[in-house]
């Protein structure tokens, strides 16, 4: 494309570097894609003031894997519970962990573990970090008791309930609305911003997204070439084939193989059980037995991990940190 390409190698992040993403986010998120992108605004900011995103490409034109697992999980259903749940289970469960790039054996059994449920329970399910019942055990009694029978999917199911069209067209529609509006593009901004980098988003150009709403599903989306058929309709008299039929990668950082590694020591020390404790919402041992299983390979709960980091240095720099005095109106935040 005649375009002056710039490439940098990242390294291990020192714990700072996670205290600034925290610092910039100023609210409690568990989305690790945070981690490469607050990399890559950094060191765009030292070429330009302004950069283009393809945010938005896959909710508008069934990008996401997520879509395509969602629409596998109801043939699974339709299966035999002696081949589902007698040998196809047993097999994905002896599965060896290994540690890398959403690896198959992380995507199997997390398929497996969700399939079963309701379609839109299905999606929700895949994109969470902790279901209801791991929830369960990493809250303390007295935080359960607080909840009164809340269910985080609660607030997502209220936008399934106004969505229309095929189960495809209701998943983006939803994606857009909800993980595209608030989480994606609240991490990008901050992230960016943290740097001054100001970001831009060509697919959320509303002319854009009121035409692809009017897109039949099946041209957006098929079992072969999955998702984003328009735009790689668009694009193939332009880029290699290569490029246009490439495995979706994510945005993702080896998180998991860090919090084994050298970031070890940092892990221990945020989600002490004193830290823990002190924030009176998880259970010490149960987060404790999420590390011990993560540093054995007994599980990959490296996204788990980084949830309750984020959270515990949240509590510090906002809620208990002496960099802020909170007043008791909890909308008033004064900085020292």
């Amino acid at each position: 494309l005649g375009l002056e390409h710039y490439v940098k190698t990242m390294g291990v992040p020192q714990p700072e570097f996670f205290r600034r993403i925290v610092w910039s986010s100023e609210e409690p998120t568990a989305d690790a894609s945070a981690i490469p992108m607050h990399m890559l605004s950094e060191f765009a900011r030292t070429h330009v003031t302004m950069v283009l995103s393809g945010d938005g490409g896959d909710e508008l034109m069934g990008g996401y894997p997520t879509y395509l697992a969602t629409l596998l999980g109801g043939y699974f259903q339709r299966l035999p519970r002696f081949i589902t749940q007698g040998i196809i289970e047993p097999v994905v469960d002896s599965l060896p962990v290994v540690f890398g790039k959403t690896t198959l054996d992380y995507q199997l059994k997390l398929f497996m573990r969700g399939y079963d449920l309701p379609s839109e329970k299905r999606h929700y399910y895949w994109r969470s970090i902790f279901d209801d019942r791991q929830k369960g055990l990493l809250y303390r009694q007295s935080f359960k008791e607080k909840l009164n029978d809340f269910r985080a999917f609660d607030a997502v199911d209220l936008y399934f309930k106004q969505a229309q069209g095929t189960m495809l067209e209701r998943l983006m529609e939803v994606d857009t609305r909800f993980y595209l509006a608030n989480d994606i593009l609240v991490k990008v901004d901050r992230s960016s911003m943290a740097y001054g980098l100001e970001v831009r988003n060509p697919f959320l150009d509303y002319n854009l997204v009121e035409f692809l709403a009017k897109v039949p599903p099946h041209l957006k989306f098929n079992w072969c070439m999955n998702g984003k058929m328009p735009l790689k309709r668009v694009m193939r008299n332009i880029l290699p084939r290569k490029i246009i039929n490439q495995k979706k990668k994510g945005f993702n950082a080896p998180i998991n193989q860090w919090f084994r590694g050298p970031l070890n020591d940092f892990v221990h020390d945020v989600l002490s059980r004193e830290n823990v404790n002190r924030i009176g919402v998880f259970d010490p041992d149960y987060v404790e037995a999420l590390i011990s299983d993560h540093e054995r390979i007994k599980a990959d709960n490296g996204y788990k991990i980084y949830g309750l980091l984020f959270f515990l240095l949240w509590d510090e720099m906002f809620m208990k940190n002496s960099l802020f005095e909170v007043d008791q109106n909890p909308v008033n935040v004064v900085l020292n």
